[in-house]
């Protein structure tokens, strides 16, 4: 209630349970003119309650939900296998996907990815370099990635040309709506860093290769890569990584300039030529690939 002159208010009425005393500090500043206008807002202690608690549960929320994304260990592989076999399914016993997996990181310890919170693996991302036949081979159904050994991997050396296939993404079930779109928008931007950090130290990523048949994956990957036709129910994306001038793509041609072997780079044929994978009669598939298969 605002006066508007010397004279006391009338008809005040105190309202139990919405009135405070005044601040220690404050102080009076003035009587209000007859002309000028003022806007009070008024809250009900209910609605205040509500807005307490609801802060209250989102600053626990944001709690729950800080995480870690880094590189995964032997001890991590374990929990990505259990998230596999109920995501993906596996193509092998538990046991023996661990020790496949555990042969690549042993190979190329920058390919595989955690994120942990409070030390818990709730997800993982995986990246596979393998040479372009393999890649082809996998986007047509013909082999799965599931499958790949160690001494078809390839290692990040300066001055090497690569192409990459993103094997796959995935959060740990059961947890909320909320969770699931954070920690996997976490692992996403983790994953995207990951793929820079080769640039770093002069390795020439040729192609990245991805493919997905979830709602999920399929929308993630539209954000940047380009569709390309497939022979299975399965949807393939890829990056020509020369061309593309996406954000993430840029950030590691900058990268590749500072570490010295962006001249190799920038002449390489290969980049130059559109990469098929033959199939029936004419028809050709540009390549691409994702998820775990």
């Amino acid at each position: 209630m605002a006066n508007t002159s010397d004279t006391p208010p009338q008809r005040f009425e105190r309202l139990a349970g919405s009135e405070r005393k005044s601040l220690p500090n404050a102080k009076l500043i003035g009587v209000y003119g007859t002309n000028e206008s003022v806007e009070i807002t008024v809250y009900m202690r209910k609605d205040v309650d509500q807005l307490a608690r609801e802060m209250q549960a989102f600053i626990s929320m944001q709690s729950k939900t800080s995480s870690t994304f880094c590189k995964a260990t032997e001890k991590d592989l374990r929990a990505t296998v259990t998230i596999t076999r109920v995501l993906f399914e596996l193509r092998e016993s538990d046991e023996a996907t661990f020790a496949r997996r555990l042969t690549w990181i042993k190979k190329n310890p920058d390919i595989f990815y955690v994120l942990k919170a409070e030390e818990q693996v709730i997800g993982y991302a995986v990246m596979l370099p393998l040479k372009l036949e393999k890649i082809e081979k996998i986007l047509r159904g013909v082999e799965f990635a599931q499958e790949a050994n160690a001494d078809e991997i390839e290692e990040f050396q300066p001055g090497k040309t690569v192409s990459i296939y993103l094997m796959g993404i995935g959060v740990t079930p059961g947890v909320s709506h909320f969770e699931k779109r954070t920690y996997g928008a976490r692992l996403v931007s983790g994953f995207m860093g990951a793929i820079v950090e080769p640039g770093k130290r002069g390795v020439i990523i040729d192609t990245l290769a991805a493919r997905s048949d979830t709602p999920d994956g399929i929308r993630i990957l539209k954000r940047g890569f380009t569709e390309i036709p497939t022979i299975t129910h399965t949807r393939n994306f890829l990056i020509k990584v020369r061309q593309s001038g996406i954000p993430f793509v840029q950030e590691y041609k900058q990268a590749l300039i500072e570490s010295g072997q962006s001249d190799i780079f920038l002449q390489g044929e290969s980049l130059a030529r559109m990469c098929q994978i033959p199939v029936k009669g004419d028809a050709t598939l540009l390549r691409s690939s994702r998820r775990v298969r």
